[in-house]
């Protein structure tokens, strides 16, 4: 009889053995389903993370793109100014040669107007020059600052706001040329 119970025994022995193995297959069945659910989300993730990098890195860029066109357009903005008051200064050279048998009040207003030409031409370089620094600054802080898009406003402003003060100079410009192609008008000053 020992040998009876002892087949059994080995038997059940056997049984819940091959019972645990198949539990144990099945919680490693499990365990890899769940690595392989999370190595996917965490690719998903990954790929996420990757897109909205390059997203973001390519609205950056157009951003300044857009904002060195602006720059560009500001310096060839003030570039023509330059040459419009250097047009101007020499007419008003040309007018002074050539009035020079006048009254002597017209020859002091003549040369305030070259002295206004003058000024003119230098705030127009030094607004060059103010432009050309400012972006260097500007280049030099999206280098070294991560909040680019906090910097690219505020140059976008300083850029509207130089402009500005461009066209209000190309503005005296033209009204100082209009009084040296009409001598017996009386430019006012606004």
């Amino acid at each position: 009889m020992e040998d009876i119970d002892t087949t059994i025994k080995k038997r059940q022995e056997k049984k819940k053995l091959e019972e645990d193995t198949d539990l144990a297959l099945k919680e490693k069945d499990k365990a890899i389903g769940l690595l392989v659910s999370a190595r996917r989300d965490l690719e998903k993730a990954r790929k996420d993370k990757e897109d909205f990098i390059k997203d973001r890195e390519i609205e950056m860029k157009q951003k300044f793109l857009d904002l060195e066109n602006r720059i560009v357009k500001g310096h060839q903005d003030l570039t023509k100014l330059e040459e419009d008051g250097l047009k101007v200064a020499v007419d008003i050279e040309n007018l002074l040669k050539t009035a020079t048998d006048g009254s002597l009040s017209l020859l002091t207003r003549a040369e305030e107007l070259v002295d206004r030409a003058d000024y003119l031409k230098n705030q127009a370089e030094a607004t060059i020059g103010a432009l050309n620094k400012a972006k260097e600054d500007l280049d030099t802080k999206i280098i070294k600052n991560s909040e680019l898009e906090k910097e690219v406003l505020k140059r976008e402003k300083e850029v509207e706001i130089k402009n500005q003060k461009a066209e209000e100079k190309l503005k005296q410009a033209k009204d100082l040329a209009y009084w040296h192609k009409r001598p017996g008008a009386e430019y006012k000053e606004q």
